[in-house]
C-alpha cells in the first residue's frame, strides 16, 4: 500500500503540472490581455483560468504532503 501511495503521488504531480503549464497558464495570459484591450467577456475565462491553476496547485500540494508522509 506504501508503495502504491509512492507511485501515484510520484504520477500526479507531474501530470497536474503539464497541464497547468499547457492549457491554463496561457488562457490566463490571454484573457488577461483580451481584458486588457478592452473586452469584458474575457474576464469569466480568466476567472476560469485562475480557478483551474488553484485546484492544480491544491492538487500537487496534496500528491507532495502524500508523498512526504508515505516514505516516512
Amino acid at each position: 500500500m506504501k508503495f502504491l501511495k509512492i507511485g501515484l503521488a510520484i504520477l500526479i504531480i507531474p501530470f497536474i503540472s503539464y497541464f497547468l503549464i499547457r492549457y491554463s497558464i496561457p488562457l490566463l495570459v490571454e484573457s488577461i490581455l483580451e481584458v486588457v484591450d478592452g473586452r469584458e467577456e474575457s474576464m469569466a475565462e480568466m476567472i476560469f483560468a485562475l480557478l483551474q491553476i488553484l485546484i492544480g496547485y491544491y492538487f500537487i500540494h496534496k500528491a507532495i504532503q502524500l508523498l512526504r508522509f508515505s516514505i516516512k
